[in-house]
């Protein structure tokens, strides 16, 4: 806190009167940012234990961490990771998992000694936490947004992204290939080939 998160302990530059729920919501924040960064660019982390975990919202502590090449959501980078629970896809549920278990941690902070209850520290946790998963798809929505070039956010957007992930998946498409060739793309229909030969479903990928 009086490092990294000093601001936090003046009332009036945030949203919460206790420094310490402003510190966690400060902490989900950043790990939503993160995580939509890691999601986007197709990194895999590979040991999402809670101590691995950066409260300053950095990639830090991975050991066996992996770029998803051929297109596989569930895509695993780490040998010892039998059941997938840190798979490609399961990171944002993963983070959300590790913030309860800060959560858990500082419960005791979020209390006023004479005035708040356990149950409304867990109350304020909860609040918060709830605010995770709709931040995570924002930010992974525009980056992806900003990927596939579109200028304007559209209640489609979220479907279109969707099939062509889907897409990629059935033709193992290389995640990182597709997007810099996407960077030449010729929205006349021209010189798109190399772009257009990464499927074997070519038609799927003209639709």
């Amino acid at each position: 806190m009086e490092h990294h998160f000093a601001e936090l302990k003046q009332p009036e530059l945030n949203q919460q009167a206790n420094p310490y729920l402003a510190l966690f919501e400060t902490v989900m924040q950043r790990t939503a940012r993160l995580i939509a960064q890691w999601q986007a660019v197709g990194f895999a982390h590979g040991v999402m234990n809670s101590d691995n975990m950066s409260t300053l919202g950095l990639t830090i502590d991975y050991g066996p961490f992996g770029f998803v090449e051929a297109y596989q959501p569930g895509y695993i980078c780490n040998h010892s990771d039998h059941s997938g629970r840190y798979a490609f896809d399961q990171q944002p549920e993963i983070g959300l998992f590790n913030l309860c278990c800060l959560a858990q941690a500082l419960l005791p902070l979020f209390m006023e000694p004479e005035e708040d209850s356990p149950d409304k520290a867990v109350e304020m946790a909860k609040d918060i936490l709830a605010q995770y998963q709709p931040l995570y798809i924002k930010e992974y929505t525009s980056l992806m947004r900003a990927k596939l070039g579109l200028a304007e956010a559209m209640p489609e957007d979220q479907t279109l992204l969707q099939v062509l992930l889907d897409l990629m998946q059935q033709n193992q498409v290389d995640y990182t290939i597709f997007f810099r060739k996407l960077g030449d793309f010729k929205s006349d229909g021209t010189q798109n080939h190399e772009l257009r030969d990464l499927f074997l479903d070519r038609v799927g990928f003209d639709q």
